[in-house]
């Protein structure tokens, strides 16, 4: 290979990882000569090919004969974001004249799969949606038609994965059992079609063991919201009448260098205000989170952040920003225009699924290491869970 060629391939990386955002992170000089290699010999294939099929032209005028592109892309077919295929897709689109730019995201002939960092799926059309987001996967050659996910995806930290429903012509219900907590399999899979997901804050043990913080209409037990935090805090109401209190609220970043979000002191240990049920010191902590936000149409966006790693979430003001990117990205809206947008929960209770005609899909999970939320076969109790529903499906079944 001449001094040319290497210049101009490493130059398409660099390219390439620019417009990928952060993750730059290419393979060293040795692999990187060996996918030289494997290109120069993808390159010296197609040049053949290009001549065989020129040689049996001329030969066999009248004769149908594929060309390189079509050949190669019968030999990839279902495999076409295997990085072989697209050296070989590239190299037979070189031999038509039809090279994509190369310092494009896209400059394979063949589109990555997206599904890796970003996918929507319609449980109900135009009224229940589901966007997941996993920046997990490297955004090397991410997205190259998916201009609007791209932005948000790099919002996120790595090993993050956020899960976004929304819900058209909301009818949003707090349910429980009235003592001893609830769990999460004893609301889902019943009839009608439904969101389900853990919500507020209670007191985990003792004597006070899943009472709730501040009133609830699912249970009579409660303790008093800590004075210092009186202010963060908000009523979500459902239709229904019922409601719960939960926070902080993120239509405005917090200022989480102030005392009261401080979860440790300047020797690292724990702070006794953190310790206080209800205390709101873990808002500056990077932690799985759960969030509703409020349309003033009163469309309804419930936000899920998990990780695949401890200490890989988010504080609350990184989490506010994900969201505002998701709402300018797709809604060409912001926090400061939404009617509500509450914290709800984080860390192991986290709990969320979609249920229709009895079945359950879970969405996310929280403390899910693995980043596979498959049917969770005892989730964490909890006080408060809220079921949202479009107005048309208001039975619980239960």
């Amino acid at each position: 290979m001449t001094t040319t060629k290497k210049m101009r391939i490493q130059l398409s990386r660099h390219d390439v990882g620019d417009a990928a955002g952060k993750d730059q992170d290419w393979k060293d000089p040795g692999e990187a000569q060996a996918e030289d290699h494997a290109k120069d010999q993808a390159e010296d294939y197609s040049k053949n090919q290009t001549e065989d099929y020129a040689k049996d032209q001329t030969e066999n005028p009248a004769k149908e004969v594929s060309t390189p592109g079509r050949q190669e892309r019968e030999k990839c077919k279902g495999q076409e974001n295997h990085p072989r295929c697209h050296r070989r897709l590239y190299s037979a689109s070189t031999a038509q004249g039809t090279t994509p730019r190369r310092n494009s995201l896209n400059y394979m002939t063949a589109e990555p799969d997206v599904t890796r960092w970003y996918r929507n799926t319609d449980f109900q059309p135009n009224r229940v949606t589901w966007w997941s987001f996993n920046s997990r996967n490297s955004l090397r050659r991410a997205l190259g038609n998916q201009s609007r996910a791209r932005p948000f995806l790099t919002a996120m930290r790595m090993n993050g994965k956020l899960d976004v429903i929304s819900v058209t012509n909301v009818d949003l219900s707090v349910v429980g059992i009235l003592t001893g907590g609830t769990s999460p399999h004893q609301f889902a899979g019943r009839t009608g079609s439904y969101l389900l997901s853990n919500s507020g804050f209670f007191v985990m043990g003792g004597q006070n063991a899943y009472s709730s913080v501040e009133r609830t209409s699912s249970t009579p037990n409660s303790v008093n919201i800590p004075t210092d935090y009186n202010r963060h805090y908000e009523e979500l109401k459902g239709r229904d009448d019922t409601f719960l209190w939960s926070g902080p609220s993120l239509k405005m970043p917090l200022k989480l260098k102030d005392p009261e979000f401080w979860y440790r002191d300047a020797q690292g240990q724990q702070t006794a205000t953190s310790r206080v049920p209800g205390s709101l010191a873990h808002a500056n902590q990077p932690n799985e989170r759960l969030v509703i936000v409020t349309l003033p149409n009163g469309n309804k966006y419930l936000f899920v952040y998990t990780t695949t790693r401890t200490g890989d979430g988010v504080n609350v003001n990184q989490m506010r920003a994900v969201i505002e990117t998701f709402l300018r990205e797709f809604f060409r809206t912001t926090l400061a225009q939404t009617s509500q947008a509450l914290n709800l929960d984080g860390g192991g209770s986290l709990y969320v699924s979609w249920n229709q005609g009895g079945r359950e899909q879970v969405i996310a999970t929280g403390s899910n290491r693995d980043g596979t939320p498959n049917q969770v076969a005892n989730p964490r109790r909890a006080t408060n869970l809220l079921k949202i529903s479009t107005q048309k499906d208001q039975s619980l079944g239960i």
